[in-house]
Formats: C-alpha cells, structure tokens, sequence
C-alpha cells in the first residue's frame, strides 16, 4: 500500500515525458502543455467547412452585438522572446515572450505559421533568442485560453482549416517573418 503513490508519481511522469517527447523543437523547462496543440489541419473547402465557418462569423458579428464597446484585437510589433517551438501537423506553433512589458499577465503570445513552404531563407528561430516580429491577430477579438484539453478553436489560416487549442496569450498569432525571411534582432538594422 506505501509503493501505491509512488507508482501513481512513476506512471503520470512517464506518460507527460513521452507527451513532451512527440513534439518536436520543444523545450521541457517550460512546457505549456505537453500534449498536443494542433489537432487537424486540412484543405479548406466550402462544402466541408463552408457551414463551420459561417457559424463562427456568426458567434463573432453576435459578439460585437451583445457587447459593442468589446474592443477589437489589435496587431502587436517589437521584440519577443522565442521560449518554445512546437511543430505539428504541419504547423509550427511559436511562443514569444513580449519583453517589453514583463507585468502583462498574456504578455506570451501564440503564434502560427504553416511549415510546408519550398525554401524556407534568413536565420533560423532559437528558443532563448529575442527577435523582433509584427505579430497580426487571427480572431477578431481576444480570448481566454482554454486548458480544457477537449475545447479546441476553429481556424481558417493560408486556407487550411485548423483545430487549434489556444494555451498561451490573448489570441492567436500570426507573422510574416516567421517563413525566415525577415528574422532580425533589432528593428533598427535591416
């Protein structure tokens, strides 16, 4: 009966060291999740997802109804932190660190960027580097994340639709210097 919590400790231990371990380019000092964050990514198509994504327009114009003074996501520029990179069904999903203002309690966002691009140019991201990236929301308005593993959030992004689980921030994220060719440390220097 003694060796029963230590084996409980053994057996959770073992099983979030082989969820950490299926993602690739992942830190384990600072992991969000240890599970999965993306699970789908498909071709959009009208007839598959057309009705999804017409009811998720919908949540957002009811939204802005019932809450007119909501204010709308805004874009985000300056240097970020990279403390993860979490690659997945094609996706890469990045966790920046806004250095600038280390009070924000969302001040680490989630951004996105497809991987199947032909050549990729530029430095390549480090976890630990800063960066300097303008950062553009994909919902139209901020939102808690969810750490049920079940709730997932619909996505259309580059015309793939995505089952995403936003863990990290106020949004998620997308950059158009995350394809490599726009990395630079300080927005002074081209």
């Amino acid at each position: 009966m003694k060796r029963l919590p230590f084996f409980l400790s053994a057996v959770c231990f073992c099983v979030l060291l082989t969820n950490c371990s299926s993602t690739k380019f992942l830190t384990p000092d600072n992991c969000y999740s240890c599970g999965h964050i993306i699970y789908s990514n498909e071709e959009y198509s009208e007839e598959k997802f057309g009705h999804e994504k017409r009811l998720q327009d919908s949540s957002f114009a009811d939204i802005k109804k019932v809450y007119p003074s909501l204010p709308a996501a805004v874009s985000r520029k300056g240097i970020f932190r990279v403390t993860e990179i979490w690659k997945e069904s094609d996706v890469a999903v990045f966790f920046l660190e806004d250095i600038s203002n280390p009070m924000d309690v969302s001040r680490v966002k989630q951004v996105i960027s497809l991987v199947n691009e032909p050549t990729y140019k530029g430095e390549v991201l480090k976890v630990g580097k800063e960066y300097y990236f303008e950062l553009s929301p994909l919902f139209p308005y901020n939102m808690t994340p969810s750490y049920d593993c079940l709730y997932v959030e619909k996505l259309l992004f580059e015309n793939r639709w995505l089952l995403i689980q936003l863990h990290s921030g106020d949004n998620i994220y997308s950059s158009a210097n995350l394809n490599g060719d726009k990395y630079i440390r300080n927005p002074l220097k081209k």
